[in-house]
């Protein structure tokens, strides 16, 4: 099973807690920061990780509202995952992802771009975590 983790903070550090408001701000939305969690593993794209990787992390601290999203293929999303694991965070990305002009492809990915990827959405650049929330907790 695939689950959805929305990151709702709160953040710690100044950095971290300015870049969390700057992205809930921008997409007017309580999260701003998004995981696949599959088989007890995270996977997405973190500034805080320099990128796209996976880990272990506790999504049951208070800080995420966790959705699982029925019919997602857990093979093609590790596949898809695998194709991109190690690249760079893209920080221009996941600010035109907020605007009507996402960037195009970039050998870099954010968090709501990987894991549109991941699902195998269209137009995977242009999905912040506040969009794949609106998707997958509407149909709950």
């Amino acid at each position: 099973m695939i689950c959805l983790a929305l990151y709702k903070g709160p953040a710690s550090g100044f950095f971290n807690k300015l870049v969390h408001y700057v992205i809930c701000i921008a997409t007017w939305s309580k999260y701003s920061h998004c995981e696949l969690s599959i088989n007890g593993l995270c996977y997405s794209s973190s500034f805080r990780d320099g990128g796209v990787r996976k880990k272990s992390i506790d999504l049951t601290d208070g800080k995420w509202d966790v959705v699982s999203i029925e019919g997602a293929d857990e093979a093609r999303a590790l596949a898809r995952f695998a194709e991109r694991e190690g690249r760079k965070y893209d920080w221009i990305g996941a600010f035109l992802s907020c605007t009507p002009w996402p960037r195009s492809e970039s050998g870099k990915d954010f968090c709501g771009g990987i894991n549109a990827y991941m699902l195998g959405l269209d137009k995977p650049q242009s999905w912040t975590p506040a969009e794949l929330a609106q998707k997958f907790m509407e149909k709950r």
